[in-house]
């Protein structure tokens, strides 16, 4: 069952984003509104959790690791909204498969752990994906299309996402350590809205805050997402459920041909599909 978990919360996660993207189109709705009401609205998801999961004992060192994964996940999450509202999603979202590169970069040099075979096959799958992702953007010369990676601001905004998931996720990860996956499912959603609930404020006096059925559904879809994630890694090894679920840049391509014309969806879709398997590469190396 972990498998189709796995898929299911990649697909959550995408159409999720789609619906953002619907709400960011109009100026009335800010991106720290939503930051903010993806959560409120993901709340649901997590309250029949909360009646069967017990309370673990927390030690010291989750709240001190908490302290400074907050402020991070937060800038993570507002930064890749504002690349859903500026970019098109079937070009700048499959960029989040960098989160791997990042954290072989900060393995060899905390750590001096080298890459293997595997790892740099993925590393390749990696950076041919992203060159076939701009291949439109060609221009003159080979490199042009690599050029366009950061000439693109949305894929600008999704790479600096890459980096900090990349410690976000060591982190993360920590934090259910040191509790359970479905307790800190619960946690996470609770803590994640009221620590953006001055963001909600701000956005409501500022009146770019009006609530539409596409941004009620992005927290709907957003809470299914972490839903499926804990009942797939519940089961599942880590690495394998992590490789499934970043199908997720598969689907934004699929879902922003459908629902947004976008174009290039041939070039974007094959980059997408090789961004996924060379960063499943990576997590496996």
């Amino acid at each position: 069952m972990w498998i189709l978990y796995s898929v299911l919360s990649a697909l959550a996660w995408a159409i999720s984003d789609m619906f953002s993207k619907k709400a960011l189109i109009h100026d009335y709705t800010k991106e720290t509104f939503l930051l903010w009401a993806r959560f409120l609205f993901s709340i649901p998801f997590m309250l029949p959790l909360a009646l069967i999961t017990p309370l673990p004992h927390l030690p010291i060192k989750f709240f001190i690791l908490h302290i400074f994964w907050l402020p991070l996940e937060i800038t993570a999450i507002y930064l890749y909204l504002k690349a859903i509202r500026i970019s098109p999603m079937s070009l700048s979202l499959p960029f989040l498969s960098f989160t791997p590169i990042f954290l072989l970069a900060t393995g060899y040099i905390l750590l001096g752990e080298k890459p293997s075979f595997i790892a740099t096959s993925g590393i390749i799958l990696l950076a041919s994906g992203s060159y076939i992702m701009n291949i439109d953007k060609k221009g003159s010369g080979i490199f042009s299309p690599f050029k366009a990676i950061f000439t693109e601001r949305g894929t600008r905004l999704v790479v600096i996402v890459a980096f900090l998931y990349s410690l976000t996720s060591i982190v993360g990860k920590k934090l259910v350590l040191y509790s359970n996956p479905f307790f800190f499912a619960i946690y996470y959603t609770f803590v994640m809205c009221i620590a953006t609930l001055p963001f909600g404020i701000e956005a409501i006096k500022t009146k770019r805050a009006k609530i539409t059925a596409p941004l009620v559904l992005s927290g709907v879809f957003y809470g299914a997402m972490i839903l499926f994630h804990m009942l797939a890694i519940k089961t599942a090894l880590v690495s394998y459920m992590i490789g499934l679920k970043r199908l997720s840049g598969v689907f934004s391509v699929v879902l922003g041909a459908m629902f947004f014309k976008e174009e290039h969806i041939k070039e974007r879709l094959t980059g997408a599909m090789l961004m996924v398997a060379g960063a499943t590469l990576i997590t496996l190396g």
